[in-house]
Order: structure tokens, then sequence, then C-alpha cells
């Protein structure tokens, strides 16, 4: 099962947006998209 680094990050921004935890918001300062 390999996917694509682009899939990797829509999947990353999906699951910001689907579950707005804490963990996820310490992931996206991290990840200024």
């Amino acid at each position: 099962m390999s996917l694509p680094s682009q899939t990797e990050v829509y999947y990353d921004i999906f699951a910001l947006l689907l579950v707005p935890n804490s963990s996820n918001r310490k992931g996206l300062k991290g990840n200024p998209v």
C-alpha cells in the first residue's frame, strides 16, 4: 500500500478539517499550509 506524498498531504488536511483536535492543531502549527 504505497500512496503518493500528495495523497498523504490531502489526507492530513482532511483529518485536520474533519477532526479539529489539539493534536491536529499542533500539526497545523508545525505545517503552515
